[in-house]
């Protein structure tokens, strides 16, 4: 380094540093700001004393702050880590903190409609939290698509789900219909008939949405 360059590294490492981190996870942008002198990080790992750096804020905009933790760290004991709740993607090296259990599915009789038999595709399953992430609810998105289309042909928003261990069920408004005398039992094997697969998204706030799994709807009569 040249010495005019070294003075004025040197002069600006004297004085207090402005770090901007942002954190991008699941598509999110987490900001947060910190004034701190550069002298702190010359005898200890951060963050010191497993404490909350002081002059750090959430950012206005951003989807949570950041916590101190000791379950990942490069080196030292503690580091900082998203404070969002992990209902993200997998492919950014988190995993959901919701899970769901208990699935069944199959082609829900809607009865009889303006003269005709009618069949929608129906899954009831359960969700729960598989840690201790403070949440006590989460929103819902089932998408219904047909075998070998990429778009879904229906879907079903649900605001709040509680974590209270009872089923969900959830069932599309499109299905298909046949007049009678076909029964339930002969639109699923007839020719146009074609399989459906439900994905089930979750999110909470205003966190991205993190599918769950991917349901195969049976080719099975419910009546209730």
């Amino acid at each position: 380094m040249r010495e005019g360059a070294r003075t004025a590294y040197n002069a600006a490492m004297g004085r207090p540093l402005t770090l901007l981190r942002q954190l991008c996870a699941a598509g999110l942008v987490l900001a947060a700001s910190l004034l701190i002198p550069s002298a702190a990080f010359s005898q200890e790992f951060f963050p010191q004393n497993g404490t909350m750096p002081a002059g750090w804020v959430t950012s206005a905009g951003a989807n949570a702050g950041w916590a101190v933790s000791n379950t990942s760290v490069f080196q030292g004991t503690y580091s900082l880590k998203s404070a969002l709740p992990a209902l993200t993607n997998a492919n950014h090296g988190q995993q959901a903190a919701v899970e769901v259990t208990d699935v069944s599915s199959g082609w829900f009789d809607a009865g009889v409609v303006n003269g005709q038999n009618k069949l929608v595709p129906s899954v009831t399953f359960k969700i729960r939290k598989k840690t201790d992430a403070e949440l006590s609810s989460v929103s819902l998105n089932l998408l219904f698509k047909r075998e070998g289309e990429d778009a879904p042909y229906d879907e079903v928003f649900l605001q709040r789900v509680a974590f209270n261990g009872e089923p969900v069920t959830v069932r599309a408004e499109t299905g298909y219909t046949a007049d009678p005398p076909q029964s339930r039992a002969d639109m699923l094997q007839h020719s146009v008939f074609r399989d459906v697969s439900v994905q089930i998204f979750a999110k909470q706030s205003s966190a991205q949405w993190v599918e769950l799994q991917r349901v195969s709807v049976p080719r099975r009569v419910l009546t209730n």
